[in-house]
């Protein structure tokens, strides 16, 4: 409902739906799709052309994890068809960018950190105690 003015819906009626039909269906699809798509670690980046403002639906799960930029700006990301993305482009090229951070990985690694340093002291401290206690309970020699 939210995108009613942008979205086309195409109308299957059982045996009316003739082979070119079907073909035309998939240039149609095709002339919307994106032009260059690549991947790294850290998400993925496309390019597409739209003669009008649309909707660019990814087969990627939908998760809270993931953010996206087009054209450099940050854009919602609708969770479409089920679980999976797209973002609304305007008309003309677009350079879609999305990067996934795992939820909580910037908490844990500060928790594994402080935790980390605080190991580091607590045995050294331990050390350090440990020596002076030595020092202590070793026997004064007494010269006659």
């Amino acid at each position: 409902a939210k995108y009613n003015n942008i979205l086309s819906y195409y109308s299957f009626k059982g045996t009316d739906y003739s082979t070119d039909q079907y073909y035309q269906n998939c240039l149609d699809r095709r002339a919307n799709s994106c032009s260059s798509f690549s991947y790294d670690s850290y998400g993925f980046n496309a390019k597409i052309d739209l003669d009008k403002d649309n909707l660019v639906f990814f087969s990627v799960p939908y998760d809270d994890g993931w953010s996206a930029k087009v054209n450099g700006q940050d854009v919602e990301i609708e969770k479409v068809d089920y679980g999976f993305m797209a973002v609304l482009c305007p008309a003309g090229t677009n350079d879609i960018q999305f990067t996934y951070e795992t939820k909580g990985l910037f908490w844990g690694k500060v928790i594994t950190a402080v935790g980390f340093g605080s190991l580091i002291v607590y045995l050294g401290a331990v050390r350090f105690t440990g020596r002076k206690k030595k020092e202590e309970a070793q026997p004064v020699e007494k010269n006659a």
